[in-house]
């Protein structure tokens, strides 16, 4: 038979084991084991945050508080993360019977500790909200029992309940390839290649030909030499239009329509006549090349 006292703490220690159980249905789902099923870069913890007797931070957890703010924002520049903030009620050991008393040196009763530890859990979270970090990658969670975190506190202190611990989980860059350039997205200096386009170890488009046009709007690859003018589609240009190119044409600015040779330069034929001695008369075998060089002249005007 159970008498007086103990039965009085035997209730005392129900009500622990009960509100312990409702808070955790009420709180902890915010914070399940799906959280850790994510890949994380790495973990960033931070000195523990403490409230005063008034529910404020201390300066020491403030400047803390402010450091963890600046590198969240800092990391989200670059990286997903997840943010977690962990409050405490009691005492590390606090569901042990023999410990209640330890439990109870913070706060007189154990509903006014709860009520503090989501309090200030609550209070951290919307400081982060009002600094401008999504309330979506805040994982808030108020628990009872051993802290797997880092403390100054002995397991036998009880004022761990005025504690809350914020952690930084950086997640891995997923490996995706937006534009399907071969070169995944973290790595891409070049977001939104055309696909197909040939590019380099920062997924940008190549210029093989170095003639300042990408190849994929390169209609003229592999243009020679080094330094050749080009225009906008890559292709060497002929300034005088006589059909050869500027870096091989010979003789630039050639009239139009003149007809020219491999080099750019205006067709010529060199006409050899053959007179009589001491006479204007040209001679038969003349008249073949006579009509040669005027065939040349209809087919050359100018």
């Amino acid at each position: 038979m159970i008498r007086g006292k103990s039965m009085k703490k035997l209730i005392q220690i129900m009500t622990i084991f009960f509100a312990s159980a409702v808070l955790h249905a009420s709180v902890a789902h915010e914070l399940d084991n799906s959280f850790f099923e994510k890949d994380f870069e790495k973990i960033i913890r931070f000195n523990m945050l403490r409230f005063n007797e008034e529910g404020v931070l201390d300066t020491a957890s403030a400047k803390t508080l402010d450091a963890a703010v600046q590198k969240i924002q800092e990391i989200q520049k670059t990286s997903k993360v997840k943010v977690t903030l962990v409050g405490h009620m009691y005492k590390a050991d606090d569901y042990y019977p023999q410990k209640i008393q330890n439990s109870l040196r913070y706060v007189e009763d154990i509903n006014t500790s709860d009520d503090k530890s989501v309090a200030y859990v609550q209070k951290l979270e919307k400081r982060l909200v009002d600094s401008g970090i999504d309330g979506a990658v805040i994982y808030p969670y108020a628990k009872r029992g051993k802290v797997l975190g880092f403390t100054d506190e002995t397991p036998e202190s009880g004022d761990l309940s005025n504690r809350v611990i914020l952690s930084i989980y950086v997640l891995k860059p997923e490996d995706i390839d937006s534009d399907k350039d071969g070169v995944f997205d973290r790595y891409d200096r070049c977001v939104a290649t055309p696909r197909g386009s040939k590019v380099d170890k920062n997924g940008c488009p190549i210029d093989s030909d170095h003639d300042g046009v990408l190849d994929y709007k390169d209609k003229c690859p592999n243009t020679p030499p080094k330094g050749v003018i080009v225009d906008a589609h890559g292709c060497p240009l002929d300034s005088d239009h006589d059909g050869v190119i500027d870096y091989k044409d010979k003789c630039e600015n050639t009239p139009q329509g003149i007809n020219v040779d491999p080099y750019g330069c205006p067709l010529k034929q060199t006409l050899k006549l053959y007179f009589k001695s001491n006479s204007d008369k040209i001679l038969k075998n003349s008249y073949g090349e006579v009509k040669r060089f005027a065939e040349f002249l209809k087919k050359n005007p100018g």
